[in-house]
């Protein structure tokens, strides 16, 4: 049996938790996968209640994706520092590829951290079900990659989500002794930002307008775990949802520098 150095585990010293509704302004789709009778593309539900979802990893991934583009530049195929300290990083082999055995010890010293042994995410990123999802249908044709026309027989449909249709979020910062706080929460007020001014767009077909957001009754809240009044009041309450009563509203900038390069286009027509 293995016994873990409790010293070298990362001391969690502050959490801070923001939340809001994530209103989608145009359809949107999250694939499941599968196929049914109804549609060659039906769309990801909470199986318990049929509800839209919105998986925390879906999510998770828009969110590295936009924060990477403004820390390294657009399209950037390498993770940024601030990337990396707040979505972790894979455990990699000696060959320098990614390890099948992933991240597997919660609890190892910072210098095995920073050569090879990969790192924790510092964001909780939970799965959101969503309300007032109403479904429709959109067909499509698939295209032959030889001959760049319709296949035969190509006739595809897909559900959509129908504007309106509304996620609760929820993400959670992690914020452990010795890490440059300062730097987890640009990076978090980033990535906020990239949802609050509806440059990320979430699900399939966002380059054709799809997937668009507006954030909604953003909403903030910091525990300092090392006060005893708001440990406890962590541990009474941090699980539950922000209100208005227990948090802080929040409009949230950029404070990072942007190293996209944007071309913006803007037309008139009659």
């Amino acid at each position: 049996m293995s016994v873990v150095d409790i010293h070298n585990c990362r001391q969690i010293i502050k959490r801070r938790v923001v939340e809001a509704n994530l209103v989608f302004e145009t359809p949107v789709a999250f694939a499941s996968g599968d196929t049914d009778e109804m549609s060659d593309m039906p769309l990801l539900v909470d199986a318990l209640e049929g509800k839209p979802l919105l998986t925390g990893t879906t999510l998770a991934g828009a969110l590295r994706s936009y924060l990477r583009s403004i820390e390294k530049g657009t399209r950037s195929a390498t993770a940024g520092a601030l990337e990396n300290k707040l979505f972790g990083r894979e455990k990699k082999d000696d060959q320098g590829s990614q390890s099948d055995e992933g991240i597997e010890l919660l609890c190892q010293n910072r210098q095995e951290k920073e050569d090879d042994q990969g790192s924790q995410s510092l964001i909780i990123v939970e799965d959101a079900i969503g309300e007032q999802g109403e479904i429709s249908y959109r067909d499509g044709v698939r295209i032959n990659r030889k001959s760049k026309t319709a296949d035969d027989q190509g006739l595809y449909n897909r559900e959509v989500w129908e504007m309106g249709t509304t996620f609760p979020i929820r993400l959670e910062l992690l914020i452990p002794q010795d890490e440059q706080e300062d730097a987890l929460k640009n990076a978090l007020e980033t990535i906020v930002y990239g949802l609050q001014s509806g440059e990320i767009a979430l699900g399939a077909r966002k380059t054709r307008g799809y997937g668009q957001i507006q954030l909604k009754d953003l909403r903030q809240k910091e525990w300092d775990l090392t006060q005893k009044t708001e440990l406890l009041e962590w541990i009474k309450t941090g699980s539950k949802p922000l209100t208005i009563e227990n948090s802080t509203p929040w409009k949230a900038t950029l404070p990072l520098s942007d190293n996209r390069q944007i071309l913006k286009l803007e037309a008139t027509f009659d």
